[in-house]
């Protein structure tokens, strides 16, 4: 399981990166623009977008099948400048921050 923040981090006095928001973007954009989307690539998409949307925590918590889907997509994700502050979210949302699983007992100690 990763756990990912949802913060939004200043750019510039005018512009700040609001992670929730690019989330969804990446989630949102379909893997090949040009080609559109299709219903399979929909049918693993929008159950992480509504997860992501209806998120009210600082961080969301994603299955590893969920996290590496939008790691996919952070790193497909095309933007118009080099930015450190766009690096630094897309590398973070690539790693994640993993979290032990919640009730899941050590099969050893059994």
């Amino acid at each position: 399981m990763k756990k990912v923040e949802l913060k939004t981090v200043k750019v510039t006095d005018s512009i700040t990166l609001d992670y929730k928001e690019q989330i969804v973007n990446f989630l949102s954009t379909p893997l090949n623009p040009q080609a559109g989307t299709n219903y399979d690539e929909m049918s693993k998409v929008l159950p992480v977008i509504a997860k992501v949307r209806d998120c009210e925590s600082p961080y969301v918590l994603l299955e590893d099948a969920e996290h590496a889907l939008l790691a996919e997509r952070a790193k497909a994700a095309r933007f118009t400048v080099n930015n450190p502050e766009i690096f630094a979210m897309v590398d973070y949302i690539i790693k994640g921050e993993t979290v032990p699983a919640v009730g899941v007992r050590d099969a050893a100690a059994q």
